[in-house]
């Protein structure tokens, strides 16, 4: 399955209509939740996924040396700020759904990660530029 059969159908719908002045109302806010939770799994470097359904990825702490999150450093309709969005619109059912405050976590940890450079990996961009530099 690609990320696009991934996506969620309600976010698919809601950028198809252009009415981004307004969230679309979700009928099934759980479905909705599971949704989100495979759809950012299935975003995640191959050393985070899970296969069950409606985990969160694995913690960043299992990362190896050589492992990164460059994948999710990505703009368009499968991009950070998409999973951010409809996190929001998981929000709701905070209060019955204890894994969106993990969820929330999990997404702020990883962007903190890729904010902080990642330096694992020992390759960053060189400013200004799609040029790779390694670092020591």
């Amino acid at each position: 399955m690609n990320r696009a059969q991934l996506r969620l159908a309600a976010f698919s719908k809601w950028v198809l209509t252009r009415r981004f002045h307004a969230p679309p109302e979700i009928e099934d806010l759980a479905t909705f939740a599971n949704e989100w939770l495979a759809w950012w799994n299935d975003n995640q470097p191959k050393w985070r996924q899970v296969s069950i359904s409606g985990s969160l990825p694995l913690a960043l702490s299992v990362a190896g040396k050589k492992d990164d999150l460059a994948c999710l450093r990505k703009g368009g309709p499968s991009g950070i700020v998409t999973l951010l969005i409809a996190l929001k619109w998981w929000a709701p059912i905070r209060d019955r759904d204890e894994r969106w405050v993990v969820a929330v976590n999990d997404v702020r940890a990883c962007l903190n990660e890729m904010m902080e450079g990642n330096k694992r990996k020992g390759v960053h961009l060189v400013e200004g530029s799609k040029k790779k530099r390694k670092t020591s």
